[in-house]
């Protein structure tokens, strides 16, 4: 996918996604690759650009800043937002539902030992970022929700009982803190640097392992 007048890529990502909250407008499986890019071209440029490759418009989701539409065999998006000193350009491409796959391609360096993670977690995001102008290079970055199995009380844990939970296996890593006002926990190991963080309901999350570039 070309990326029109590019001047300096800030952020790339690819994500297997599987989100039960929004299956019934996503499909169910996704594997999305993502791009941000800064550009000195105007905004209108940009999308003139896109909607020419393309063979169809998603007009029900196009409009001023953004356009979605099909090129070749990929459902591409394009946002535009105009910053101080350049224009951003957030591109998205869907792979067709025949070639996604459940288990992220760039995981397979993922520190499986790294942090250890209640049952009660279930996964349904894996994503993979590279990107500049963030507090780390690389980061896999993984949302799940926290179960609710028999569909009463809410979540199986409270975010109290996550709290105590790292805070007995990892309490003693450098930089350990756990943030109540914001539901975050977060600590640093070896290279890595290890951020949870909860959605203010408290029955889903984000696990982030972030670290940086060495050459």
């Amino acid at each position: 996918m070309p990326l029109y007048e590019s001047d300096l890529v800030d952020t790339a990502y690819y994500s297997v996604r599987n989100d039960p909250q929004w299956a019934a407008v996503e499909g169910g499986l996704r594997n999305i690759h993502h791009v941000v890019y800064h550009t000195a071209a105007e905004p209108s440029a940009v999308l003139d650009y896109y909607r020419g490759l393309m063979s169809s418009v998603n007009e029900e989701r196009t409009f001023d800043g953004q356009i979605e539409g099909t090129i070749g065999k990929y459902t591409v998006f394009v946002n535009t937002t105009v910053e101080s000193s350049y224009n951003a350009v957030y591109v998205t491409v869907d792979l067709p539902k025949a070639e996604a796959t459940e288990v992220n391609p760039f995981y397979a360096e993922y520190p499986t030992e790294l942090v250890e993670t209640p049952g009660e977690f279930v996964f349904f995001e894996d994503t993979y970022y590279e990107y500049l102008y963030r507090r780390t290079d690389m980061a896999f970055w993984r949302q799940f929700d926290i179960a609710d199995r028999d569909g009463k009380d809410g979540p199986d844990l409270s975010l109290e009982d996550v709290y105590a939970f790292y805070q007995e296996r990892y309490g003693d890593k450098p930089e350990f803190s756990i943030d109540r006002e914001t539901r975050m926990i977060s600590w640093t190991d070896g290279k890595y640097q290890v951020l949870l963080a909860f959605y203010e309901a408290g029955n889903r999350g984000v696990l982030e392992i972030g670290w940086d570039w060495e050459g």
